[in-house]
């Protein structure tokens, strides 16, 4: 029998359950929302879909509702604690990405006369969108201080890292001259 394949998407459904022991697809995406949510964006539908296709490989039992909505909860199987503790102690990992679709409009603009001020103008807003992200991490740390997982706030306070290292890169560029 070929090794069902897992994707990053699946250990964060394993890894879910795991901390929670038992939950909805509903509460797997309120918690994913309130961690890795705002670093790692996915499409919610999959929330649904994967926790069931997870249970058809015995790595998740499921049990539903009898009545009203019928939902469904999940727990991990045996199998499936031994297919998140396997992942967790594997030291590999893919190479990070940075989907950012303002990147992309960069790779295309060019100092010329018409571009400089295209380039400027998309630099401003991208320096005042991660600031304010920045900012809203340095409140969610300071907030759930002492609350949160130790991985989640560690989690958050490297997201307001990077957020203010995105934020000065596009504030020296649309204040390079030239642009």
């Amino acid at each position: 029998m070929e090794r069902l394949r897992l994707s990053p998407l699946s250990y964060l459904v394993l890894g879910v359950v795991a901390e929670r022991e038992s939950c909805t697809p509903y509460e797997m995406k309120r918690d994913i929302g309130r961690s890795i949510g705002p670093l790692w964006p996915h499409p919610h539908a999959q929330l649904y879909a994967e926790p069931a296709r997870l249970a058809r490989a015995g790595l998740l039992a499921v049990t539903v509702e009898s009545g009203g909505r019928r939902r469904h909860r999940y727990r991990l199987t045996d199998q499936g604690r031994a297919r998140l503790d396997a992942w967790l102690d594997d030291d590999a990992v893919a190479d990070p990405e940075l989907r950012d679709t303002a990147l992309l409009k960069l790779m295309f603009l060019s100092p010329n006369t018409q571009g400089a001020e295209r380039v400027r103008r998309l630099a401003v807003a991208r320096a005042h969108e991660h600031r304010r992200r920045g900012a809203w991490f340095e409140q969610w740390c300071e907030a759930a201080a002492g609350e949160a997982p130790p991985g989640t706030a560690e989690l958050h306070r490297l997201a307001g890292e990077l957020e203010r290292t995105a934020a000065a890169f596009w504030s020296a560029l649309a204040d390079r001259s030239g642009y």
